[in-house]
């Protein structure tokens, strides 16, 4: 199992996971262009997304499950940390 690992047994699967990610990626660059530290989240900031998380249910389909509800609960948060419309894409 998992929890009966060594610190380094874990760290070499993590490492090994991240290269298979790396390597099936679509993904060209994985660099923001906004590199500047974002301002950090203020308590409001926090509310507002606890608030829109009771809603997290409002839009639950089979399908989607509960993703769209999700998205909205994290939009705010998200939008304050990447302030480059291609980051936050």
């Amino acid at each position: 199992m998992a929890f009966n690992d060594s610190d380094d047994l874990l760290a070499q699967k993590a490492d090994q996971r991240m290269a298979q990610a790396l390597a099936t990626s679509q993904v060209e660059q994985d660099d923001y262009l906004d590199s500047q530290p974002a301002e950090a989240l203020t308590r409001g900031d926090i509310n507002r997304m606890a608030w829109r998380s009771l809603l997290l249910q409002a839009s639950f389909n089979y399908e989607r499950m509960q993703a769209g509800g999700w998205l909205y609960q994290l939009i705010p948060g998200l939008r304050k940390i990447h302030r480059n419309p291609q980051d936050l894409a």
